[in-house]
C-alpha cells in the first residue's frame, strides 16, 4: 500500500510491487530491537529496500529520524544516495501525503544540506543530515543514527578471504555498530528506533556460499 500511495516504480517505470518476502525483509529492518541480518539471492531487491524504501518509511513516520548506510564503494554511495534524493526532491506523490519529506528550501533549518554524501529533509527541526552514506572502512567518528544499514559490503571476489572478512568485522564492531542513537522510540505501527541491520547476498555459483 505504501508503494502505491507514493507512486514508486521500478527501473522500467512500472509500479513497484512488493512480494511477501520484501515485506518480511522491511519488517526485519525496521521492527527489531536487536541487530538483524537479512540474506537474499542476487538481484532480489534488498538494496532498494534498504537505501530507498526504509528511509522513506521512517521519515514518513518521524521527521527527525536520521539514517546511516554503509556501502561497498564510493560509486555505490553516489548512485544509491542519488536515487533516494530524487524521491525526496521530485516525487510529488510523497509531497502531497507527506509534505515534510522534501528537499529543504530557503528558510528551512536544513537548507543547504544537500549532497550525495548526505542530505537533510525539509521537515527536520534539528539542523543535521537526515541521510548519510559511508563506505566500508571509512574513518569517520562521532556519527549517530536512528537506523544504521550495512549494505552488501563484501563483493564476491572477497567473500572467501579470511583477512578481508576479519578486517571488515573489526571495522563494523568497533565503528559502525557503535553509531546508533541512544534515543529509544517505538511508533504505533511497531517501528523501532534505533535500529541496526546488515544485508548480504546468497550465492550458488563459483563455490561462493554467501557474502555480506
Amino acid at each position: 500500500a505504501f508503494s502505491q500511495v507514493i507512486g514508486l516504480t521500478d527501473d522500467d517505470g512500472a509500479p513497484l510491487v512488493f512480494e511477501d518476502f520484501h515485506v518480511q525483509t522491511i519488517n526485519l529492518m525496521r521492527q527489531n530491537e536487536d541487530p538483524a541480518l537479512a540474506l537474499l539471492p542476487f538481484q532480489f531487491g534488498k538494496t532498494v529496500l534498504s537505501s530507498e524504501i526504509v528511509p522513506l518509511f521512517d521519515w514518513c513516520e518521524w521527521n527527525n529520524c536520521t539514517e546511516g548506510r554503509i556501502f561497498q564503494s564510493d560509486s555505490h554511495v553516489g548512485k544509491l544516495t542519488g536515487r533516494l534524493m530524487q524521491h525526496v526532491e521530485h516525487n510529488d506523490n510523497i509531497h502531497r501525503v507527506f509534505p515534510w519529506v522534501a528537499k529543504p528550501v530557503k528558510g528551512d533549518i536544513c537548507f543547504g544540506i544537500w549532497s550525495s554524501e548526505g542530505f537533510g529533509i525539509r521537515g527536520r527541526t534539528i539542523r543535521d543530515k537526515s541521510f548519510e552514506a559511508l563506505t566500508i572502512g571509512a574513518a569517520r567518528f562521532g556519527l549517530r543514527f536512528h537506523r544504521v544499514g550495512v549494505d552488501d559490503v563484501v563483493i564476491s571476489t572477497e567473500a572467501e578471504s579470511v583477512a578481508i572478512q576479519e578486517k571488515h568485522y573489526e571495522y563494523l564492531t568497533s565503528g559502525v555498530f557503535t553509531t546508533q542513537q541512544r534515543t529509544v522510540r517505538k511508533s504505533r505501527y511497531g517501528t523501532v528506533f534505533p535500529g541496526l541491520y546488515q544485508i548480504g547476498t546468497l550465492f550458488s555459483v563459483n563455490d561462493v556460499n554467501y557474502r555480506m
